[in-house]
Formats: structure tokens, C-alpha cells, sequence
């Protein structure tokens, strides 16, 4: 979970330093990216990690970045189970705040393997206030059967 974090941390400054143009058209990319992820529920309760390759369909546009797990899968290091990841990450520009752009982070990922189901739901916002960037937790679950 914290590589997710900070894959969408720097992935939203990315968007805060280089805004596309008003006029510019989304772009739609398939992409494979080596992953890991830590799965508490795995390994009868007692956890693992697991690694492997994510494919991602990635749309930029204005005011957005999106990735959608479209493949891939991750390979358990203690119990070679495989689990397969499915959900979908957004950063949408979603109002403005005192002439101050409000930046909104969405993130619903789960991995499915042999008797686990692991979910992640996250909701952020990113404000700038009081001359510094912050952030707004408006929601955060974890669910691991």
C-alpha cells in the first residue's frame, strides 16, 4: 500500500508541475510495470508479499490521470499463490478554493488470489492553503478476507 502511495503521490505532482492545455485531448496508453504489494489476509492470515507485472491502461486528459489494472499478475513469495489485481486509480482537478485549484486522488484496488480478497479504498484531496500544499483524508478502508 505504501508503494501505491507514493507512485500516486509523485504521479500527482507530476500533474501539479507540467498542467496540460485547456484544448488538449485525453491519451490512452497500455502500460506493464513490475509491482509489489503487501497482502496481510495472504498466507492464512500471516501475510506476504507478492510480486510480478501489473498491466495498466493509463489515461491522461485534462484535468485527469487514470490507471486501470488491465492484467497482470503478482506471485505470492511465501505460498507462490497468484493474485490478480483488478480497480482503478484517478487524480481529477475537481474545484477551485479561493482561486486555488482542489486536487482529488481516488484509489479502489483489489487484489484477488486463492481465498483472499484484499480492497483498498481511499479518498484524498490536495489544497493549497496557507502557503503550503495539504492534505484532506475524506476517507480511507481497508477490507482483507
Amino acid at each position: 500500500m505504501k508503494m501505491i502511495k507514493i507512485l500516486m503521490v509523485g504521479l500527482i505532482l507530476c500533474a501539479l508541475l507540467a498542467p496540460l492545455e485547456s484544448n488538449a485531448q485525453a491519451t490512452s496508453t497500455m502500460e506493464e510495470v513490475a509491482w509489489s504489494a503487501y497482502i496481510p489476509c495472504a498466507n492464512d492470515g500471516y501475510g506476504e508479499v507478492a510480486y510480478g507485472t501489473l498491466k495498466l491502461h493509463v489515461v491522461i486528459g485534462k484535468n485527469l490521470v487514470q490507471f486501470q489494472a488491465a492484467g497482470g499478475e503478482l506471485i505470492g513469495e511465501i505460498t507462490g499463490d497468484v493474485y490478480r489485481p483488478t480497480g482503478k486509480t484517478s487524480y481529477v482537478q475537481t474545484s477551485f478554493e479561493n482561486g486555488t485549484p482542489v486536487y482529488t486522488f481516488v484509489n479502489i484496488y483489489h487484489m484477488v488470489g486463492p481465498g483472499v480478497q484484499y480492497m483498498v479504498k481511499e479518498v484524498f484531496h490536495y489544497i493549497f492553503k496557507d502557503g503550503m500544499w495539504q492534505l484532506i483524508v475524506e476517507n480511507s478502508e481497508v477490507t482483507c478476507k
